[in-house]
Formats: structure tokens, C-alpha cells, sequence
């Protein structure tokens, strides 16, 4: 069987002009160091936002009591994890700089990070989630509309695999067709090898002839935009919001849900925890036991309980 060869180097996403001198020099750090593309989309988006904040002041400019006030105005429009993730990647551009002499004194070592109320993902029902999936399933049309046949896929493969948003938007053609697992590039670029199942298997039957007669600039990516580019998490984001919509499923839902739903599924449907922390890729069985509680039982495949 053929496997792809996964690179530490990360390519880096688009940097505009408008990206600071400082953040690109953090980001080829970040992707020399391994960090999925996703994961500098994002430290490339915070960032800039920060230095929007302050007209694009020089980093070495930038006070403690500059960042005390560019948080306090976060906090008030942000939940207190998102302010935190905001802080990470400050603190980290900053250890950054200084670490390589850039900078002579870091502002954001006395910045606190915020008190969190951990509080666990919505999750489907059986019925919620064969509800979102034929709704969409039904406005796929003949011949297939690109909108609905791209999120029927991604829906159906998401959930069976248990991928993370940023997982499911990074599956290649290549890494499903005639094949019977997917391999990802999870947290930590830990490589995860997963079942595709008999229910995923049939889907892609369907949807890898349509999406190879895309004439997508993208030729590799499984799930493209309107333009022909790889999708983005926070396009995946909005459009479940727009399907759940539609479907008339109301309730606190994200795609991680679907990660956590198949979780669920799993340890309801007798799978071993840790079988079910090694479907997920949780480096910690604490995490994965948040998803439900239950007593060990005998090992059973992960993919074909949810297939």
C-alpha cells in the first residue's frame, strides 16, 4: 500500500503586505518547527489583528500596559478561551523575539491567562444527526450541486473518522481513493491512522468520480471552495450553521461536534475507552473521558461501530 510521506516543514499559508515584518518571521520559525498550516492561518490572522490594534506599532514599542488595554477591549467582545488563544500566540511572537534578540524586554510575561469553564462540545442525537445528513442529502440534486455534494461528504467523513475541522479541510483525494484508512496530521503533527468504514466508503464511491470531473484549481484537496481552492475551517464552520439551519436541528453545535457525537457513539456502541482515545488521538485518556462515562469493554473496531 502506497503512504504519503509527511513533511515536518509546513508550507506557509499567504502572507499580504499587511502582515507585520515581525509575524513573518515568527511564522517561518513556526513552520520550520513543524506547526500545521491551519495552526499559522491562525497565529497569521491573531497577530495581524494585534498590530491592527495599535496602527501597526513596532513590536519593541508595545508596553504591558498596552496589552492590559488591547485585552480588556478583547474580553469585553470575546469568550474568555478565544481571548486566550489570542494570548498564546502574543506570548509566544514575544518569547520568539526575544529569544532572538529582536526585542530586549517582553511585555506579555505578566499577562494572566483567563479563568475557562471547560464545557464539552454539543452533541447529536442518532436522529439530529441522520436528520442533518439527509437534508443536505436531499438538496444535492441532478447532476449534483457542487455546495451540497461537497458537504455531504464532508459531514458523512468528519463524523465516521472523527476528524477535527482542521483534520477534515487537510484530506487530500489521495489520501481516501482506494484506500481503507485515511491518514491525518493531527495536534502536535502526531500522524493518526484511521478506518474508513463501510458507510464512508460507499459515500466516497459517489463523491470521488464528481469530484475528480471538478475542473478545481485545487487538484488535490478532497473539499474545495466556490473557488476552486481548499476549503477553510471557518467556511466548514459556517456552512453546518447554515445546514442545521435548514435541517430545523437548533442547539449549541460546531463540526466538533460531530467529532464529539462519534466519540459518544463509540463508548455507547461498547468500544474500549482507549480504543476510543486512540480513534480520537487524545494524548491524555482524561480527555477522552469527558466525553462520556463508561466501564471498559471488550475491544471492538471504532470505525465499524460508527459505520
Amino acid at each position: 500500500m502506497k503512504h504519503r510521506k509527511h513533511r515536518l516543514h509546513t508550507d506557509l499559508p499567504p502572507l499580504s503586505a499587511g502582515v507585520p515584518p515581525a509575524v513573518k518571521l515568527y511564522l517561518r520559525h513556526l513552520a520550520n518547527a513543524g506547526k500545521s498550516k491551519g495552526t499559522l492561518r491562525h497565529y497569521r490572522d491573531i497577530l495581524t489583528h494585534f498590530f491592527g490594534y495599535f496602527d501597526g506599532a513596532e513590536a519593541a514599542t508595545i508596553t504591558t500596559d498596552m496589552l492590559n488595554e488591547f485585552f480588556s477591549d478583547e474580553r469585553r467582545r470575546r469568550a474568555a478561551a478565544t481571548v486566550n488563544l489570542t494570548k498564546a500566540a502574543v506570548r509566544g511572537l514575544y518569547k520568539y523575539l526575544l529569544a532572538t534578540e529582536k526585542i530586549t524586554k517582553d511585555p506579555s510575561r505578566l499577562i494572566e491567562s483567563e479563568r475557562v469553564v471547560n464545557k464539552s462540545p454539543g452533541t447529536f442525537s442518532a436522529a439530529q444527526r441522520d436528520k442533518l445528513v439527509r437534508t443536505i442529502a436531499n438538496a444535492k440534486g441532478s447532476p449534483p450541486q457542487p455546495g451540497p455534494m461537497r458537504d455531504w461528504m464532508m459531514v458523512i467523513l468528519a463524523y465516521n473518522a472523527g476528524l477535527r475541522v482542521a483534520e477534515l479541510v487537510g484530506v487530500n483525494i489521495e489520501d481516501v481513493e482506494n484506500r481503507r484508512v485515511v491518514e491525518v496530521i493531527g495536534k502536535g503533527q502526531k500522524l493518526r491512522v484511521l478506518p474508513i468504514n463501510d458507510t464512508t466508503r460507499r459515500a466516497l464511491a459517489e463523491y470521488l468520480p464528481w469530484r475528480r470531473a471538478l475542473r478545481a484549481a485545487d487538484r488535490e484537496a478532497l473539499f474545495v471552495n466556490r473557488f476552486g481552492r481548499r476549503i477553510s475551517t471557518r467556511a466548514v464552520e459556517r456552512l453546518l450553521k447554515t445546514w442545521l439551519t435548514k435541517a430545523g436541528i437548533s442547539g449549541d453545535f460546531s463540526p466538533h461536534s460531530l467529532r464529539h457525537s462519534a466519540a459518544t457513539d463509540l463508548v455507547r456502541g461498547g468500544a474500549n475507552i482507549r480504543v476510543v482515545q486512540e480513534f480520537l488521538g487524545h494524548a491524555s485518556l482524561e480527555t477522552t473521558k469527558r466525553y462520556a462515562r463508561v466501564d471498559d469493554k471488550d475491544l471492538r473496531s471504532a470505525g465499524e461501530i460508527l459505520g
